[in-house]
């Protein structure tokens, strides 16, 4: 989250930031063995093992370019989505999960023309066609423009992930790694 580290950088400027990309599961694993000192991910199911510092609902919503012939409504069916091309995440996201099980609900099939592990690359290609692609309320956020739009689902099912920030048990953590975390917590709670 290039905002919240910024918005920190500005408080903090001789602190230090690594940030990786990787999925829910070995981000958890890093918290775990030490390797990391917080973890920010989307879940669907319980994290064992992890102390979860803060975690709220993350629906997952529609996202494309300002301009776009769906992007002015207020919710969208799933299968609203069915004439415009897609670029979604790869499976074993928490996002893909949730899309291929409504979509396996619903009995959808849908022409993905792009699959991306890097939402910036994602986000490039919706700005620039009618491809949709998902994300949460962060996303929006992330991008902070008014080049794309964010517009709810309306199946339910794409309510049923958290975001979660997540920190290793009973470690005892530096204070200034302490006033990062409430930082990323108090832009996580606007957002949400």
């Amino acid at each position: 989250l290039p905002h919240v580290l910024i918005q920190h950088y500005q408080q903090a400027p001789a602190f230090q930031y690594v940030l990786e990309v990787m999925s829910p599961l070995e981000c958890a694993e890093k918290i775990k063995r030490g390797d990391a000192d917080v973890g920010l991910t989307f879940s669907t199911a319980p994290t064992d093992g992890v102390e979860i510092l803060y975690s709220s609902r993350s629906a997952i919503r529609a996202l494309m370019r300002a301009g776009h012939p769906l992007s002015t409504l207020k919710t969208l069916p799933l299968r609203a989505l069915l004439p415009f091309p897609l670029a979604l995440t790869p499976k074993g996201t928490t996002l893909r999960q949730l899309f291929d099980l409504v979509c396996e609900m619903e009995g959808l099939h849908f022409n993905h023309v792009m699959t991306c592990n890097y939402s910036g690359a994602i986000h490039e290609f919706v700005r620039h066609s009618d491809t949709i692609a998902f994300g949460g309320a962060i996303s929006q956020r992330v991008n902070d423009s008014s080049d794309l739009v964010s517009v709810p689902l309306s199946n339910s099912r794409f309510s049923d992930r958290t975001i979660q920030v997540l920190t290793m048990p009973k470690r005892t953590l530096p204070v200034s790694l302490q006033g990062f975390i409430e930082t990323l917590i108090g832009c996580l709670q606007q957002v949400n």
